[in-house]
C-alpha cells in the first residue's frame, strides 16, 4: 500500500485490498489544510508514513508530524524520477491508470533548463505523483515480474467495474 502526495493537490493512492491505484485532486484548496483532509485519509487505511516532493521544502514534513504521521521528503528530485521512470514505462512494467490527465501531464513533459519539466502555465502532479510512487513500491532498480504486471492490469480492470472513491 502506498500513498504518494505531490504539491498535496495530487495523490495517488494503492489500497490496502490491492483494489488498485487511484488519482485524486484536491485542487483549489488551501495547501495547509489539506494536511488535515489528507491526515484523515491516512488514519482511515492505517498509513503512518508518507512521502512528499520537494515543493516548499520541509513546509509540509511539520504539520504530518504534528499529527502523528511521519513525512519523508523524496530523495530524487522531479527529474531524476521520471529518468528512472520511462524505461519502466517504455519496458511495460507499469501499467498507468486511464486517466486522461495523467496522460497529458506524461506527454506534456519537456525538458526546460536542464531539467524534465511541464511547459510554462502547466502543471504536472499526476505525472510527478506517479513517476515517485513507481520509485518507492519497485525501487530504483528492480523490474516487476510478468506475474506482477498482470496482476496489476486484473486489478485495473476490476476497479473499472466497480470504482470506490476514498472521500
Amino acid at each position: 500500500m502506498g500513498i504518494l502526495a505531490d504539491n498535496l493537490n495530487d495523490f495517488v493512492f494503492m489500497t490496502p485490498d490491492g483494489s488498485g491505484l487511484r488519482a485524486r485532486s484536491a485542487a483549489s484548496i488551501d495547501p495547509n489544510r489539506a494536511v488535515t483532509r489528507f491526515v484523515s485519509v491516512l488514519r482511515e487505511y492505517d498509513v503512518t508514513r508518507v512521502t512528499l516532493d520537494r515543493y516548499a521544502g520541509l513546509t509540509f514534513v511539520s504539520q504530518f508530524t504534528t499529527q502523528s504521521i511521519w513525512a519523508d521528503v523524496a530523495r530524487k528530485s522531479a527529474t531524476q524520477l521520471y529518468e528512472s521512470f520511462e524505461p519502466r514505462l517504455n519496458a511495460r512494467e507499469v501499467v498507468l491508470l486511464d486517466e486522461p490527465l495523467l496522460e497529458q501531464q506524461l506527454l506534456g513533459l519537456i525538458w526546460r533548463g536542464g531539467k524534465i519539466d511541464h511547459p510554462a502555465g502547466e502543471h504536472d502532479d499526476y505525472a510527478n505523483a506517479v513517476a515517485g510512487l513507481t520509485e518507492t513500491l519497485i525501487g530504483p532498480n528492480v523490474s516487476a515480474s510478468p506475474e506482477l504486471i498482470t496482476k496489476c492490469l486484473e486489478i485495473s480492470l476490476e476497479s473499472e467495474k466497480s470504482p470506490t472513491p476514498i472521500w
